[in-house]
């Protein structure tokens, strides 16, 4: 039970990830939204240290001012609102099912185990 407990909470949190970042997507430019990208490491080092009270290194904070330099070279923050203003033919949130079916049959997976694990 403990392993299938772990592989749901996984896919769960991954699917919910994954349905947030392709809601905000079409809003964003393509340049903006590959930038972003950067951030996930530093955030994770961040949730690392917030839930697992890791130890933030001199090399990640170096790295972490690299990284910020690099975003802000590529986006600029002058051209921030720019950057996120919405393109005039944004994608329906329907669209989010036929865009990725992966995501669509990770929940049928995971509504399957859970209902499994449910019912034994």
């Amino acid at each position: 039970p403990g392993t299938l407990l772990a592989i749901t909470s996984g896919a769960l949190a991954s699917g919910v990830g994954y349905a947030i970042w392709y809601s905000v997507l079409p809003h964003l430019k393509s340049s903006l939204a590959a930038s972003l990208q950067l951030l996930v490491p530093i955030l994770a080092a961040f949730m690392g240290r917030l839930f697992l009270d890791e130890v933030l290194s001199l090399r990640f904070w170096i790295s972490l001012v690299i990284t910020l330099g690099g975003l802000w070279i590529v986006t600029g923050w002058k051209n921030l609102k720019r950057l996120t203003a919405p393109r005039p033919k944004a994608r329906p949130a329907t669209a989010l099912s036929r865009s990725t079916p992966n995501l669509d049959y990770a929940l049928t997976v995971l509504v399957r185990a859970a209902k499994e694990s449910s019912s034994s």
